[in-house]
């Protein structure tokens, strides 16, 4: 099977905010199963989806495409920002920061 198209920012932004929405669901929450999860994400992204999008991409993708996309190229992105953040947090700087300064310097570090 060959490749589907290139993800670009708009749609990582609302693929990123499906699974959100679906994580943070407080009537299932974290007891849900797996495939009911991904169900969910991917009706989410269907409605975040734009009315024209194009054929592979978006709603059209795959579940295995999504989640494939997720774990080989957003998380551990991810995964290296709270990195970033955790280290700005353990610095105790002074001066009485707010989180969103903490959050810009913890962006500055991790770029």
């Amino acid at each position: 099977m060959g490749r589907g198209k290139k993800y670009d920012i708009e749609e990582t932004e609302k693929i990123c905010l499906a699974y959100m929405q679906a994580s943070n669901n407080p009537a299932v929450g974290s007891a849900q199963k797996a495939d009911r999860f991904w169900d969910t994400v991917m009706q989410k992204l269907a409605d975040l989806s734009p009315t024209d999008c194009p054929p592979g991409t978006y709603k059209h993708r795959s579940v295995a495409a999504i989640q494939c996309y997720l774990k080989e190229n957003v998380f551990p992105s991810v995964n290296k920002f709270q990195k970033s953040l955790r280290r700005v947090h353990a610095a105790n700087l002074t001066g009485g920061l707010t989180e969103m300064e903490k959050i810009n310097i913890a962006v500055a570090m991790h770029c």
